[in-house]
C-alpha cells in the first residue's frame, strides 16, 4: 500500500498538483503510518466531520505533501526488501542533506530492518521520552529540523 500511495503522490505532483492530502482516522495507526512513512506532514485534525457505521461523528487527521517539499517520498526511493543500502549509498545520501542537522533513526521494537529512505523532518525533541519508539516525535507544532533514517516496515 505504501508503494502505491507513494507512486500516486508522485504522479499527482508530476501532473501539476502542488498539494496532495491524505485524511484518515486518528485511531487507525495502520492508515496513519502510510503518510508518515512517505514524508507527509500532519497538518491537523478535523473534528467530528464524518460518521462511523453507528452514526457517531468522528475526527480525521489531515496529512499533506507538497510538490516542492524538501521531504522525500520515501517509498519512491525504497530499496527492495531483499536488498540493503551500502555504506557508500547511505553516506552519499546523507552528504546531499544539510550538514548541521541532527540524525535520528526511526524506532523499532527489536531486531534489524532495511533502510527504506532518508528524509528531512520537523520533530519535537523529548516529546515522548517514555515511548519505546524513542524520545523524539513528529508532532503538530514541532520546530526542530532533523534527518530521519526510516526503516522498511
Amino acid at each position: 500500500m505504501r508503494e502505491a500511495v507513494g507512486a500516486l503522490t508522485q504522479a499527482l505532483h508530476n501532473h501539476g498538483f502542488n498539494r496532495v492530502e491524505i485524511r484518515c482516522d486518528p485511531n487507525n495507526s495502520r492508515s496513519s503510518n502510510i503518510p508518515r512513512a512517505l514524508g507527509y506532514q500532519l497538518e491537523g485534525r478535523l473534528h467530528q466531520v464524518v460518521k462511523d457505521g453507528d452514526g457517531n461523528y468522528c475526527d480525521l487527521d489531515v496529512f499533506v505533501h507538497f510538490k516542492n517539499s524538501d521531504k522525500e517520498l520515501v517509498a519512491s526511493n525504497a530499496k527492495p526488501a531483499n536488498d540493503f543500502y551500502t555504506n557508500e549509498e547511505l553516506v552519499t545520501k546523507l552528504r546531499s542533506l544539510p550538514g548541521s542537522l541532527r540524525i535520528l533513526v526511526d524506532g523499532y521494537e527489536g531486531g534489524f530492518s532495511e533502510i527504506a529512505g532518508v528524509k528531512i523532518a520537523k520533530v519535537k525533541l523529548n516529546a515522548n521520552s517514555e515511548s519505546y519508539n524513542g524520545p523524539h516525535d513528529e508532532v503538530e507544532g514541532a520546530d526542530t529540523d532533523v534527518i530521519v533514517i526510516r526503516r522498511l516496515q
